[in-house]
């Protein structure tokens, strides 16, 4: 028979936990920021008892951008999220009984990186081929995604050093 897993909590500090909490959050306030300016763009329409003094397309355009432009700020917001959360993990980060860390900070990032991309070629759109801007869309959001990677893989390299580099011994005390 299979022993039951034994089940110990995670110590892990509460500025950790807070971060993760808002990293979990971000996503969820990008996807509907993305699907209300989508939804209200297309709202948009070129009814003829509605006097419009600039092209619909350029108002639609706009309210994507503006969108895009929300989901920019998350993104870089979600970024610096993990810094501080990679800041405050514990060394070594806990790992629960079946051996994988409580992370998918990554997944989240490319997530909300693709939707602004998303986005923005949505609204690139409104005034050209729209499949070819929503493939340019998606191609800069997954670019974003693989510069947030990297940095914060550099950054978390950085702070690992700054650690291993306290712990050494700097001298000997018996001469």
């Amino acid at each position: 028979m299979n022993a039951p897993i034994p089940r110990k909590p995670l110590e892990l500090s509460e500025t950790y936990l807070h971060y993760n909490n808002l990293i979990w959050q971000v996503p969820s306030w990008g996807l509907a920021i993305a699907a209300g300016v989508v939804v209200a763009a297309h709202q948009i329409s070129n009814d003829q008892n509605v006097s419009w003094t600039v092209p619909v397309s350029w108002v639609r355009a706009l309210v994507l951008f503006f969108g895009a432009f929300l989901l920019a700020a998350l993104t870089v917001a979600l970024y610096r999220y993990r810094g501080y959360q990679a800041a405050s993990a514990p060394d070594p980060v806990p790992k629960p009984p079946f051996g994988e860390p409580p992370a998918a900070n990554r997944y989240l990032q490319g997530a909300l990186c693709l939707t602004t991309g998303i986005i923005l070629g949505l609204g690139l759109a409104e005034g050209l081929a729209w499949w070819w801007l929503v493939l340019l869309g998606f191609l800069l959001g997954f670019f974003a995604w693989l510069l947030a990677e990297r940095g914060h893989s550099k950054l978390v390299e950085k702070m690992n050093g700054a650690a291993n580099k306290a712990m050494q011994p700097t001298g000997s005390a018996c001469g």
